[in-house]
């Protein structure tokens, strides 16, 4: 074996040791839905600017909970829907990027801009067993969102989706 090999053969035992220390393993992320549907909020919402997203606003809230189990959603205002969920085999006691991908019919803002999605980044700490659990949705804070049609919510790891909700959003 030259001494290039035995070099290369180091190095990646190396960086695998490396990775298993700082909770980073061979498997691939598992992400469980654990409720969908309306969701009530507990605590006061914060607002804060996201120009990503369809009102290029981002509403925040430290409590909130499914509060009524249904992918069909009316379309009214205040109404806030999505999905609680889990996802584990994530490097452990770290910061990670899940990256939420909304898709839904085309919305027209008040600037004339035609918007049918949109994606965000969501940073979590996750746990000592390399868990993140969170609940993430849509509110309709503006007339102009009222949109009927299918709305999905997909959850994203290092380019590899791990979980897809749709919901049928009705006129009531």
């Amino acid at each position: 074996m030259s001494k290039v090999s035995i070099l290369a053969a180091v190095l990646i035992a190396a960086t695998l040791l490396t990775a298993r220390a700082h909770g980073q393993t061979d498997l691939l992320p598992t992400a469980t839905l654990k409720a969908y549907g309306i969701f009530k909020v507990v605590t006061e919402e914060m607002k804060e600017n996201a120009p990503k997203t369809t009102s290029g606003v981002r509403t925040v809230a430290a409590q909130a909970f499914i509060d009524e189990p249904t992918d069909k959603i009316p379309a009214s205002m205040g109404v806030r829907f999505g999905i609680e969920y889990s996802i584990a085999g994530l490097p452990t006691n770290n910061e990670v990027v899940i990256r939420k991908v909304v898709s839904h019919p085309p919305i027209t803002t008040p600037d004339g801009r035609t918007k049918q999605g949109y994606t965000l980044d969501l940073k979590s700490h996750t746990t000592k067993d390399g868990t993140v659990s969170s609940l993430t949705g849509y509110g309709f804070d503006h007339a102009y969102e009222l949109v009927p049609g299918e709305w999905k919510i997909e959850l994203w790891y290092n380019n590899r989706k791990l979980l897809e909700k749709s919901f049928t959003v009705y006129r009531p």
